[in-house]
Formats: structure tokens, sequence, C-alpha cells
């Protein structure tokens, strides 16, 4: 397996955990109040909460689309520039998710 297939597989096993995450949070008790205590170390008040199952499920489409279609486009790409850029798009979609979900 090389770094492209191995990059993208684990982006895909990420993106369903977040895909689980957001479809579970209401029916898990401890979920809400684990990402009510991260909201409160982050310092928000209650007018700038996040909404967490939206932002799961943009986090898990993102990230798996993201992922697929770098992995198609950038094949002839070196290990290293891959990497880089891969990671260059996931600090944009944190990014992005963050500003769409707040």
């Amino acid at each position: 397996m090389n770094f492209q297939t191995f990059l993208t597989f684990s982006a895909q096993i990420c993106a369903g955990f977040f895909l689980i995450i957001g479809w579970g949070y209401d029916s898990w008790s401890f979920l809400p109040k684990l990402l009510t205590a991260v909201e409160g170390i982050a310092g928000l008040n209650a007018e700038h909460t996040f909404n967490w199952p939206l932002a799961f499920y943009l986090l898990a489409s993102l990230i798996s689309l993201g992922s697929l279609a770098l992995y198609f486009f950038a094949k002839n790409l070196s290990a290293i520039r891959y990497g880089g850029i891969f990671v260059s798009y996931l600090v944009l979609v944190i990014f992005a998710v963050t500003a769409l979900i707040l």
C-alpha cells in the first residue's frame, strides 16, 4: 500500500467515525456533556455554541469527498508533496467547518 492510498483510506475511516458520532450525538448521553465541557474550556459562551451534529456531518462529508478527489486528481505527485497538500487540505477543512458552524 503506497502513501497516497494509506492517507486516503485513513481519511475515509475518520470520515466514517465523524459520521457515526454525528448520527449518535443525541442518543449518547455522555457526548453532549463532553462537548459542552470542551466549549467551556475554549471559553465559548451560550450565544456562540457549536452545532455539533452539523459539524460532524460537515467534517465527514468534506474529508471524505476531498480526500477521494485529491487521491484521483493527484496520482502523479510525490509522497512528500501529496502529504503536504493533504495536510493543508485538512487544515482548510477544519477552518471552513468552524466558520460554518459558529
